[in-house]
């Protein structure tokens, strides 16, 4: 996932390309959501935008340490 911030009145916007590994043609969405996001609502930004019903495994890495969410 790459990202780009961009500072805005109410704080900072990021947007974000997550892209599916190992498929091709790849697979990928852009995305802009706040600073302020949680790791939860990101979560489900990301169900929202690929079209998913909670049913993909993936993985939010913090600090270097991987988490699963299912």
């Amino acid at each position: 996932m790459r990202k780009k911030e961009v500072r805005t009145a109410a704080g900072y916007v990021y947007q974000l390309h997550i892209a599916l590994r190992g498929i091709r043609p790849p697979v990928w969405r852009r995305v802009q959501v706040p600073g302020t996001l949680s790791l939860a609502k990101m979560h489900e930004t990301i169900q929202i935008v690929f079209g998913w019903t909670d049913t993909h495994l993936h993985k939010f890495y913090i600090d270097g340490t991987g988490r699963v969410r299912r």
